[in-house]
């Protein structure tokens, strides 16, 4: 009888481990985000989704400022306020060489 490798029950453990790995490490990722975890198209409910679009729109329609965080720059208050770059330097009497300073406070509509 020949002596076999333990080799043949590690390699699919290891495989296991690193699969439960970035499993974990993507959805932690995920929820420290504040991403929305969306169910393939056809599984998700009508209710979650409604709920969703209702808590978007209400974080929306409250946020009529945005402070300025370390990093910041137009483009990404644009995607994450929903406001376009013309309407913050507009609203904000900006001029788009101006650079945006630390804790400056930011108008979301007119």
């Amino acid at each position: 009888m020949s002596h076999r490798s333990h080799a043949r029950f590690l390699a699919p453990l290891a495989l296991f481990a690193a699969l439960a790995t970035i499993y974990v490490v993507v959805h932690s990722g995920l929820k420290d985000s504040g991403a929305a975890v969306t169910a393939p198209a056809g599984l998700a409910s009508t209710s979650t989704t409604a709920k969703t679009k209702r808590t978007t729109a209400k974080k929306t329609k409250a946020a009529k400022t945005y402070t300025v965080k370390s990093g910041d720059v137009l483009g990404a208050i644009s995607e994450r306020t929903g406001v376009t770059v013309d309407d913050l330097l507009r609203f904000n009497r900006l001029d788009q060489a101006q650079p945006l300073r630390l804790g400056q406070k930011l108008k979301l509509a007119p």
